[in-house]
């Protein structure tokens, strides 16, 4: 059996407790979870996956982190975005108007550099 890469266990484990603390904000159990991906039997992977007992395959990774409406960026270890996460997590915390104001100015930025 080939060895697991670097970080896999710690990469396992962030994206385990991000599922459980945003099933947890959305007030929402394994099984409403797995019901609102496409079906209630998949109750037992998030339920392995949140308590380390397996790998979940990538498939239903990105069902979850689209039923939990979090991006990747959230999901994923912070090590693979560094401060681009630190930027992300804030634009999240702004009001609707200021992240059109915010997405505005990016748009106005690139379209004079030449990278809209």
């Amino acid at each position: 059996m080939p060895e697991k890469p670097p970080h896999y266990e710690e990469d396992n484990q962030w994206i385990a407790e991000q599922i459980f603390h945003h099933r947890k904000k959305m007030g929402l159990t394994q099984t409403d979870l797995a019901t609102e991906i496409g079906d209630p039997r998949y109750q037992k992977y998030i339920s392995d996956y949140e308590n380390g007992v397996d790998h979940m395959p990538i498939s239903i990774l990105f069902a979850l982190m689209e039923a939990l409406h979090a991006s990747p960026i959230v999901m994923l270890p912070p090590r693979l975005y560094g401060d681009e996460r630190a930027v992300f997590e804030k634009f999240l915390r702004l009001t609707p108007e200021h992240r059109e104001a915010v997405n505005f100015m990016i748009d106005t930025i690139l379209k004079a550099e030449g990278k809209d």
